[in-house]
């Protein structure tokens, strides 16, 4: 009753959508392996994992593959006499075209149905009638591995087919009745029939494993898959982890350090405001006065490194046409006004003509700061103080030197002057961020910088950014 529902409720659904006839399945080439290309419409433009569609292409052989190993039953049986057998074998024949057929037109359901029951049934029928030697029992075994292949999605389905093979075996070897009597067969056919029935289980079981093998050898794609994905997102995880570690130790640094510099110079301030308050002499005054004004630029400068570092975090990259020569021109111009600029020269080289296709603003920001730490930290002493840019470009990159013959930075220093408001010296100026921002800025435009020095002869970085 359960099948017969079945069938009923796949008929009444297709009668219904029209759709499902038509677009369902898309055909797809199966028989790559045995080069039987047109024994299915099925055949072409499904997917290699499509193991449903794969199902129903099989199901496809093994009916044609059913018809004609029964054809020659049935001219063996004919010519034997073998009336009951020769009867069998047609109706067999005509059960497997209809499933065909049915197959062909996407009633796969039904189809499956119709050739499960009408080949369970034709081989309890024919192992009745025949001896044992014929080997005809031997058909029960495929139609169990069919029982997998054709009904994956149906629990019920495949539990029915699995079971009732070896129900019917039961009633062949316990219940030793012959519903049609005994066919006696001469000492050569049951070879014949033997050698017929082994050739169509052999070839069922072969297409039943080349299923399952395809179905184990998706499986394990899939796991290799999710696995590689597994191992990408833990890596992902990893490096999400280290980054969030990094941004919460700079973090700590930086409200440390940010609150002392900021509070720093405030309190300076207040106090020279406190000593302008009771100091009598004009020209004491002035002085505290300019001392007040060079704690402000101080603190400007700080304020400017912060917001910097914040726009470098949040801001994407914003591409532009740049023209590095005159950006060089307009950063040299802006610091002018810092004391005894006038004593450096400047040397720019622009080993290409044209612009450069980059992020303005982190250029921009990057050759400001090297420029103004090459200032700050010059050898005025000297007899020739200067600061060089040498520009060039390749296929993939810009490069950009920036040099100069000041005070340089001490080997042990060298690694360290990248990291968050580190001062290679007591002495230093600036807020300990300048070149950090520089760092993150190249890293945020996928480049990389390098740092050459050697104390009392002066610095060169060296910047490449990919365009």
């Amino acid at each position: 009753m359960y099948i017969l529902q079945t069938i009923r409720q796949n008929n009444c659904c297709l009668k219904s959508d029209k759709s499902v006839k038509t677009s369902y399945f898309r055909p797809v080439n199966m028989f790559k392996y045995l080069k039987l290309k047109y024994w299915s419409k099925l055949r072409d433009g499904i997917a290699d994992d499509d193991m449903e569609s794969f199902s129903h292409i099989i199901l496809s052989q093994i009916n044609l593959f059913g018809i004609i190993m029964l054809l020659l039953h049935v001219s063996v049986n004919i010519s034997r006499h073998a009336v009951y057998m020769a009867f069998i074998d047609i109706v067999g024949i005509l059960l497997l075209g209809i499933s065909y057929a049915l197959n062909e037109s996407r009633h796969h359901l039904s189809a499956k149905l119709i050739f499960m029951i009408s080949s369970n049934t034709i081989i309890f029928f024919g192992a009745n009638l025949l001896l044992k030697e014929t080997g005809t029992f031997l058909l029960f075994f495929p139609l169990i591995g069919c029982s997998y292949i054709f009904f994956t999605e149906s629990r019920n389905l495949r539990t029915t087919f699995i079971i009732l093979p070896f129900i019917l075996i039961a009633i062949l070897e316990l219940f030793n009745f012959k519903i049609f009597g005994e066919i006696l067969l001469d000492e050569e056919d049951p070879r014949i029939k033997f050698f017929i029935n082994l050739t169509l289980a052999g070839f069922a079981f072969a297409l039943a494993a080349n299923y399952l093998i395809r179905r184990y050898n998706i499986a394990i794609n899939h796991l290799k898959e999710n696995r590689n994905t597994f191992r990408s997102l833990v890596e992902e995880i990893k490096k999400q982890n280290i980054s969030l570690e990094k941004a919460n130790t700079e973090l700590d640094r930086f409200v440390y350090s940010t609150s002392h510099d900021l509070r720093s110079p405030l309190m300076s301030i207040l106090g020279l405001i406190n000593l302008t308050k009771i100091e009598p002499s004009e020209e004491a005054k002035n002085e505290y006065l300019a001392m007040m004004s060079d704690r402000v630029h101080k603190l400007d400068n700080f304020i400017g490194d912060i917001i910097n570092y914040s726009r470098n975090s949040r801001q994407e990259i914003i591409y532009d046409d740049v023209d590095i020569k005159k950006l060089i021109n307009s950063i040299i111009n802006d610091h002018q006004f810092m004391e005894k600029v006038n004593e450096i020269t400047f040397n720019v080289d622009i080993q290409f003509v044209g612009t450069v296709r980059t992020d303005l603003n982190r250029v921009s920001t990057i050759l400001n700061n090297l420029t103004s730490n090459a200032i700050k930290y010059h050898r005025y002493t000297q007899e020739k103080p200067e600061i060089n840019f040498i520009v060039s470009k390749s296929r993939k990159y810009l490069e950009i030197i920036v040099s100069d013959n000041g005070e340089g930075i001490n080997e042990e220093d060298q690694e360290k002057v990248f990291n968050m408001f580190y001062r290679a010296s007591d002495n230093s100026k600036g807020s300990g961020l300048g070149l950090y921002i520089v760092k993150e800025m190249i890293e945020k435009l996928k480049g990389k910088i390098e740092l050459q020095s050697e104390q009392g002869k002066g610095c060169q970085f060296t910047i490449k950014i990919p365009l």
